[in-house]
């Protein structure tokens, strides 16, 4: 198939709308399709294997240049549509890629939309300061681009059910496909040379959050639970390795509970990294606060079990359920810091290296990149022979 893939993030960062991105185009190319990828171009200066890249000028400003990108796709892919017909387009979702509206519609061309959560909910959470015009504005493009869609695909049941409910959208238009991990960068590394390489106090038991720190991810759930971990323990500490809008936040809350000292806050770290610090971990976290009608799919989860390290995660639907499923670790209320607390602890005394294998197994088996972009171009396939 020849597939016009576009987005409207920034490549090459280390977050997981721009990891999602260029391992679907990588592995849809490596599935024998020619893949045109079409993003800002910002300061990206990468490659992906196997495929084109259209990088559009964009600018610098952070409104100005989503709608000058936005202007500027529209006019390139007419002409590249005009240039080598697509069998289809592959559009990653967001509120205010719109640019490929109007060309799809005049050449009229299949589009799959992929979707990680409901967008609107996301903003209110995130910029707080949007006007609600604006608000709602997003929401009808969005209720326009659901509709317009050939297929959707989200990540979790959870968000098909919920996109189903408030958008009035047919069941059978929607896919869920769980997200992915690569499997040969996150795997298990000798957790004594991991702390070696980042520095770490081989004495201390470490537990660790790692993913971009938003409103809906509950870092400072971890934070409320340490003073209560303090007075069971005393050899521990909480890494947060990640950046993000609530980092400020949940840094001034550590400040605020006197636990300061017990949290390093690492921040962003090259990707390469990411591996030793998981590996440097006894314990790894996934909390999520329920301010969205679902937490998402966690890549960080994935991740985790690569690296065959147990979890603690929240009893949410997609976190708690699956980790208790698959014996990956364990399943709590991360809102109750007591309880939190006590899991910790337990969890520490146990024979840690049980998990090892077992959770690398799941996810080599289950849940490599490869085995998400097969369904992904299964879906997509379908979309093309439907619009012959």
């Amino acid at each position: 198939m020849n597939i016009y893939f576009i987005c409207s993030i920034e490549l090459g960062l280390n977050s997981g709308n721009s990891l999602q991105v260029a391992e679907y185009a990588k592995n849809l190319a490596e599935l024998g399709n020619d893949v045109t990828l079409f993003a800002p171009k910002y300061g990206y200066r990468g490659t992906i294997k196997g495929v084109n890249i259209i990088k559009i000028p964009c600018g610098s400003s952070l409104y100005a240049s989503k709608i000058l990108y936005q202007i500027l796709l529209s006019f390139v892919l007419a002409y590249k549509i005009i240039s080598k017909r697509p069998d289809c387009l592959l559009v990653k979702h967001s509120v205010v890629n719109l640019g490929f509206t109007l060309p799809i519609q005049v050449f009229k061309i299949p589009f799959v939309l992929q979707v990680d959560a409901d967008l609107i909910e996301e903003i209110e959470l995130d910029y707080r300061y949007i006007p609600s015009p604006y608000l709602t504005l997003f929401a009808r493009f969005q209720r326009y681009i659901f509709a317009r869609a050939a297929k959707l695909i989200v990540v979790h049941p959870a968000v098909k059910r919920g996109l189903v409910n408030k958008y009035d959208l047919n069941p059978d238009k929607i896919e869920a496909i769980r997200l992915g991990v690569d499997t040969e960068l996150f795997k298990p590394l000798d957790q004594e040379q991991s702390r070696l390489i980042l520095n770490l106090d081989p004495s201390l038991k470490y537990l660790t959050f790692v993913g971009h720190v938003l409103p809906w991810h509950g870092v400072d759930y971890i934070i409320k639970a340490i003073p209560h971990l303090k007075e069971l323990r005393d050899d521990f500490k909480v890494i947060v390795v990640g950046d993000g809008p609530s980092l400020k936040d949940v840094m001034e809350l550590a400040k605020e509970c006197g636990v300061g000292n017990l949290v390093d806050f690492v921040g962003e770290v090259p990707r390469e990294q990411v591996p030793y610090w998981i590996n440097a971990s006894d314990i790894c976290l996934l909390p999520a606060k329920m301010v969205r009608s679902h937490p998402g799919d966690p890549i960080k989860m994935y991740e985790y079990m690569a690296c065959g390290k147990p979890i603690i995660a929240a009893n949410v639907e997609g976190y708690g359920d699956f980790v208790e499923k698959n014996r990956l670790g364990i399943s709590v209320d991360f809102t109750d810091s007591k309880q939190l607390a006590t899991a910790m602890d337990n969890l520490l005394k146990e024979d840690l290296s049980s998990y090892r294998a077992n959770n690398r197994k799941v996810a080599v088996n289950n849940l490599q990149w490869r085995h998400t972009v097969e369904k992904v171009n299964g879906v997509l396939r379908q979309v093309v022979q439907s619009s012959r």
